[in-house]
C-alpha cells in the first residue's frame, strides 16, 4: 500500500463513487448560483445615486 491509501485506514475515510453526470449537474448549479450572486452585485453598483434612495434598506449598502 503507498502512503495515501495508509493514511484513507488511518483516518477511517471511506471512497465513495459518486456518478459523473450527477456530480457536473451539482456543479453547475453551484456555478450558477454563484453567477447569479455576482451579476446582482455589479447591477446593484450600478444603480445611479438618486435611485438608491427608493430601495429598501435591506439593498442598500453602506460603506
Amino acid at each position: 500500500m503507498n502512503q495515501i491509501q495508509n493514511k484513507y485506514h488511518e483516518y477511517n475515510v471511506e471512497v465513495v463513487r459518486k456518478d459523473g453526470l450527477l456530480l457536473v449537474r451539482e456543479l453547475a448549479v453551484e456555478v450558477k448560483n454563484h453567477m447569479d450572486f455576482k451579476m446582482n452585485a455589479v447591477m446593484d453598483a450600478m444603480i445611479p445615486p438618486p435611485n438608491l434612495a427608493r430601495l429598501p434598506l435591506s439593498k442598500q449598502c453602506f460603506i
